[in-house]
């Protein structure tokens, strides 16, 4: 998060590592653990986005899992404010 003059850190310890390292390790997951992560993934970009925060780097790597299996977004890195979007658009199609 950044403000004029300050830029703030998040950090949230997760033990389990990255969705992917699960997916590449066990090489797929069965049904009903990929339908969890997945209705999971759908309920944390929702959440996300009605709060006008859109994230535009969405993949495995940055799904950490934690302790108790729970899914976890991070890297918001590339991520933008529903102002800025409109902004990247009128610099992309004009006034």
């Amino acid at each position: 998060m950044a403000r004029k003059i300050k830029i703030y850190f998040v950090l949230k310890f997760i033990t389990s590592g990255a969705l992917f390292d699960k997916i590449s390790s066990n090489a797929r997951l069965k049904e009903d653990e990929a339908r969890k992560y997945f209705q999971r993934f759908i309920n944390v970009v929702d959440y996300c986005h009605s709060r006008g925060v859109y994230h535009r780097d969405l993949k495995p790597e940055n799904l950490l899992l934690d302790a108790n299996g729970a899914l976890k977004l991070s890297d918001f890195g590339l991520s933008v404010l529903p102002q800025q979007v409109r902004a990247s658009i009128d610099i992309y199609c004009g006034p």
